[in-house]
Parts: C-alpha cells; structure tokens; sequence
C-alpha cells in the first residue's frame, strides 16, 4: 500500500487517537512489555513474509471463544499471530502462545494497540490471510487497514449490535474507506437474518456453532485441586445437596436471600466469589456469618484431615481461590450464576457441562446465544426476582425424574460442540 493513496481523513483520524495510544502504553507499567506499538511489532513478529492467520480478542471471554480455532489452525501447518485487547485476557494468552510455540505455530503478537496504530502495525509485516476476530471487535481502523491491504475479517459470533454499525459508519462516513470484506458467522438463526438483512456488500454470513462448546466440554488435564476439593467435601460433613454460587455478588444474595435459607434443596453451599478479596469478599463472608453460617475456607484447608461434625452452625464452602470453578460445577445438584442482579451474567456454559440446574439473574442474559439455547434445553432459568428462583428450584428440583433429566441433559450437550470445524470449513472450505 502506498501511503499516498490512504485519504487524509484517515491519516488525521490515525494520528489524533495515536495520542491516546500512547499515553495508554505508559501507563500499563509491567504490562507495557506485551503491548505492541508499530516500532514494537517488527521486532516481535517473526514471520518473515510467510502467509499467517492473525487473531485477535477484545479481552479474556473472546480469547477463550478462539482458542479452540487457534489450536485447531496451528494443527493445520498454519503460522498464527495472536493479539489481545484487554490486560485481563494476559493469562489466557501467555498460555494459548506457548502452546502454539509448541506446535511451531507462533509468529508474534502482544497486547494490541488502540486506534492509531493499526495500519502502521500492517504496513510494517505482510499482511495476512485473515484476520478472525470474536463478536465486539469492530474498530473503524482495523477494518480500513484491512480494506487498505486487502485481508478479510471473521468476526465470530457476530451479532448486529452497536458497535458493528458504528464502526460501519464511520469507516466509510467519516473516514472515506470502503468496508472490507466481511465473514459474519452467527451462533443463532435470528442473528443470522439480522445480519443478512443489514445488505452489506461485500460481506457474507452464515451461521455456526459456538466454538466455546468445543473448550469448555472436552476433557481437562487442570481438575487435581478442584477434584481433592470435592473428595475432601464428600468424606466431610458436608452432606447434598449441593447448591453452588459462582461468580457471586453481594447483589446477589441481596436479591436472592432465600438461597442461604432454603436447606431444603441446598444442604451444603458453596459460595465461589467473583472476586476473591476485596471490599464485595468481605460483605459476603460478612454477610453469611450474620446469617449463623460457619464460612469454611478452601485455602485454609487441610485436606489430608475430614472436618468432624459439630455445633449448630449450617456450614457452607468458601471457594477463596482461583482455577478450579469449572470443575466444581460438575458436581453441583444445583448452579445459581452471578452478576444477573448487578453488573451483568457471568458464564452460564461452564456451569452447564454436568446437567446441574442452572439459574441466574435478569441482566444482560438475553444477549448471548447461550442462554437462548439453554433455555429451549430447560436446563437454564432466568429468575427476575426471590419467589420465582424459590418456586422454580422447588418445582424442578423434586421432579421424580430429576436424575433422568439430568442425565438427558448432560448427553445433549454433546450437540453443541463442532463450532471449531464450522469455523475451519468457512475458511477453507467443507
């Protein structure tokens, strides 16, 4: 690409928010290390004009949506180049680039620019095949130095959201830029005709399945702590049912009291906070001593030594560590999902894989596929308030067929997964 020919609307649009590119870079302090300005990215990438797929995740939830392609993609022979947005995915991507320097796979990446420094980051390497990005990346910018260079974009899991038609607007509005061309891969039909209905040209859209289901229901290597966790608790007095909470709020037990109550369906709770310290910590272990519970917690176990019954107390199960959530849920009886009171739903796949009930609050649940699908299951339920969440467990809960459905329900998840190869075939071909 000449830079003669980029418009000079774009120039003054890159050189403006280069700025606050910039000023983000220094303040990241011991993070500045993975971030990639222009200068940076030459030296990082090393792929020496070999064709590359390159990958990129707003934070740690759209990284986890493209491991699985990732994996799959440096398993074919093909060189990736991974960038992520967001400091919070930094665990998940030191992680995914070792294993794709393990297969002979990587050829760069980082923590990714904001606006500014996108054409300069191509202008400096080949561009690539493709760039796949995962439902909210849509940057005005990105899209003009792929239409500049002339790569596609995959966004999957692409929905017509507000980000999608802003980016549009300004790209070709503000800017001056044609739209580059688009793969748009929905998870659901309603998204799919949105899309189409939005008549792009030069777009297409299909519909797939999530890659996610591919990660979260295949075998882990990562279970030891979570399953000694579990051994523990059964030879413990820690009878069942089981109810958990995970990623819990304060809001929540503000709004769904009767979880701590009800010993009926919950005999033993854990309680696996979003955040493991902090002020919102504090209020709910202060908020179930209050109660009369005694709060065990995990790391000041010993769990060579069972706990003898004793006193009067309910105890529940305080999960003050990290990494072992999605190992837990497998052995619930029932899941109440946090954040649906307060600031969003939290991840409704991972409590699902074990055919556990699973219910959660109102906010922001209806904008992901997964909950769509894990209603129409009737494995998920979305309570607006305590006397639906009481009435629906009680309902389902002593179901005679409680075991059966469950059982139904973990084989049927089973249909969920081959996103993964959806995504292959839309690249290369079924």
């Amino acid at each position: 690409m000449n830079p003669s020919k980029i418009p000079l609307r774009l120039r003054i649009y890159s050189f403006v928010l280069k700025f606050f590119a910039d000023e983000w870079d220094r303040r990241q302090g011991d993070e500045s290390c993975l971030f990639l300005n222009a200068d940076r990215w030459t030296r990082a990438f090393n792929g020496e004009g070999r064709p590359y797929f390159w990958i990129h995740a707003a934070s740690a939830g759209e990284l986890e949506s493209l491991e699985s392609v990732a994996l799959a993609l440096a398993d074919r022979g093909v060189l990736i180049c991974l960038t992520i947005f967001s400091p919070s995915a930094k665990n998940g991507f030191l992680r995914l680039r070792d294993q794709l320097q393990d297969k002979g796979a990587w050829v760069g990446g980082g923590l990714s620019p904001f606006e500014g420094e996108w054409k300069g980051i191509v202008a400096r390497i080949s561009a690539p095949r493709v760039l796949i990005t995962a439902k909210y990346e849509a940057w005005p910018e990105l899209w003009a130095a792929a239409s500049l260079f002339g790569f596609p974009i995959m966004i999957v899991g692409a929905q017509v959201r507000s980000s999608l038609t802003w980016a549009d607007r300004i790209l070709r509005v503000v800017l001056g830029v044609r739209r580059p061309r688009l793969l748009l891969a929905a998870f659901t039909q309603a998204h799919q005709d949105a899309l189409i209905a939005l008549n792009w040209d030069g777009s297409q859209v299909l519909k797939i399945r999530d890659p996610r289901w591919d990660v979260i229901l295949r075998p882990s290597r990562s279970a030891g702590r979570a399953q000694d966790l579990l051994s523990w608790a059964e030879g413990s007095c820690f009878p069942r049912p089981w109810g958990m909470i995970g990623n819990a709020w304060m809001t929540d037990f503000d709004q769904i009291p009767s979880i701590i109550r009800n010993e009926t369906f919950a005999k033993t709770l854990w309680i696996i906070p979003h955040e493991v310290r902090g002020a919102d910590f504090d209020a709910q272990v202060a908020f179930l001593e209050a109660r009369g519970m005694e709060v065990v917690r995990t790391s000041d176990l010993d769990l060579k030594k069972t706990l003898n019954a004793g006193g009067q107390r309910r105890r529940c199960i305080l999960v003050d560590e990290i990494g072992v959530l999605k190992h837990l849920y497998a052995s619930a009886d029932f899941v109440f999902v946090g954040g649906g009171f307060g600031r969003g739903l939290h991840n409704v796949m991972e409590p699902s894989v074990g055919g556990a009930l699973v219910f959660a609050g109102p906010r922001g649940a209806h904008r992901f596929a997964e909950v769509e699908e894990l209603e129409r299951r009737g494995q998920l339920t979305i309570v607006s308030d305590d006397e639906q969440f009481s009435e629906e467990l009680a309902a389902r809960s002593t179901d005679p067929k409680f075991s059966d459905l469950r059982r139904n329900r973990v084989e049927g998840l089973a249909q969920m997964s081959g996103g993964t190869s959806d995504v292959l075939s839309a690249l290369f071909g079924a």
